[in-house]
């Protein structure tokens, strides 16, 4: 295997390779640290060239300087490379997966001086799992906020032109929207109900429990039917798919058109325009509440990065007891997510933390850390999170990104507080 990682320019970044590259007899280092190091600059694992450097300069002969150079001055040998940090939160899931191949291998079969460094690749290990865990927890978070961002259906009656010298069906028509806030309060059921009732919206829910996929979250110990979950605000993307669609099927979306005047009576939803069709699901969608709550999307978004993170864990190689917990699909509200350990000091927040608001009435998922400037040039650490916004009246915001920076490196000054999950 090869890694894809641009290779670092400076000077430092360097010098283990110019370790490897050297002539290895010349430097008169041991058979074995020979295949190491070669292995390390074929491969381009900085964690264990960078600890190899120091411990096998002690095996190179130094060299005396160039005729031309001047006076005092001598070149420098590779035992003054110094070793840096890695920056691993820069790296692909797939860079991080290489390094911590390596890292393992060399742990478990340690050859020459590698006996004498597993403390510090130990030590380095630890360092490259939490890194590969926390993009992992990022690129799932994010990747559930974008399915509930971007949900397609087909409209009925539909069809596209096909291209010139294309022949075939014609495909149907597809229109995209985003879900609704929704959560299962009396305030926000009243909101909805005039809605629901003209959509005959309890048809739709039993019409997707039979046919529909149940929901990630479950109450009781058992899933919620994809309608059900529609009805109290846990739905997956994929159950706001199935449930729109039906409501496409069956007219549903149709009826609420000619009630709001978007579609003539005369007229088909095939008859508007792809951005009016779409608009039209849009406001249906919203007016029915028909998504995820705040602390429902959380959920769904710590069971999917949690899932993941055991997959890829188990697949390297760690043991099932040193895995991190499976979560329980069981639905929790917000305020539950404080039971979490605190997280006392901003430079300790890691992807996937919740960050509970407002007394406990709501709740945000932590997709990104990284360190920032504020507007006065003050270290801070700026957050990036993920979660479904609104309230029992306001079912459009849904879910959402957005970004925040804490009043400094020691002090959150965003209100709430944050909890692991």
């Amino acid at each position: 295997m090869t890694s894809t990682r641009t290779p670092a320019t400076s000077s430092a970044d360097r010098a283990p390779q110019s370790v490897v590259k050297q002539p290895l007899v010349e430097r008169g280092i041991p058979t074995a640290v020979e295949a190491v190091l070669q292995l390390q600059g074929e491969i381009g694992n900085h964690a264990v060239q960078r600890l190899l450097c120091g411990r096998a300069a002690s095996h190179v002969q130094r060299q005396p300087a160039p005729a031309s150079a001047p006076p005092g001055t001598a070149a420098a040998p590779p035992d003054q490379a110094t070793p840096q940090q890695i920056d691993y939160d820069s790296m692909s899931v797939a860079d991080l997966r290489m390094e911590y191949v390596v890292l393992d291998y060399m742990l478990r079969f340690p050859i020459g001086p590698l006996r004498g460094l597993a403390p510090a690749l130990r030590v380095e290990l630890e360092k490259l799992t939490q890194a590969l865990v926390g993009k992992i927890t990022a690129e799932q978070v994010s990747s559930l906020l974008t399915q509930f961002q971007t949900i397609s259906v087909f409209v009925p009656g539909t069809s596209q032109p096909l291209p010139a010298g294309q022949v075939g069906p014609p495909a149907p028509k597809q229109v995209t929207f985003h879900a609704a806030y929704y959560i299962n309060t009396d305030a926000a059921k009243a909101h909805v109900q005039s809605a629901r009732d003209a959509s005959q919206f309890s048809k739709i829910v039993k019409a997707v429990n039979a046919s529909g996929s149940p929901s990630t979250i479950q109450s009781g110990g058992k899933a919620y039917g994809g309608g059900s979950a529609a009805l109290v605000g846990k739905s997956t993307p994929d159950n706001v798919r199935q449930f729109t669609q039906e409501a496409l099927n069956n007219g549903a979306v149709r009826k609420y058109a000619l009630q709001q005047g978007t579609l003539p009576a005369s007229k088909q939803l095939s008859d508007l325009s792809d951005g009016d069709a779409a608009a039209v699901v849009q406001s249906w969608v919203l007016d029915n509440g028909v998504g995820v709550d705040c602390s429902g999307f959380v959920l769904q978004a710590a069971i999917k990065a949690r899932d993941e993170v055991r997959k890829e864990l188990r697949a390297l190689g760690v043991p099932e007891g040193k895995l991190p917990k499976a979560l329980s699909h069981e639905e929790r509200n917000a305020k539950s997510f404080e039971s979490g350990p605190l997280v006392a000091h901003p430079t300790d927040l890691q992807p996937g933390d919740a960050w509970v608001l407002n007394s406990g009435k709501h709740v945000k998922i932590v997709t990104a850390v990284r360190r920032a400037s504020n507007a006065g040039g003050d270290p801070v650490i700026e957050i990036d999170t993920a979660e479904s916004a609104g309230d029992s009246t306001h079912t459009a915001k849904g879910p959402v990104a957005g970004t925040r920076q804490t009043r400094s490196l020691t002090v959150f000054g965003l209100g709430g507080s944050f909890h692991r999950i």
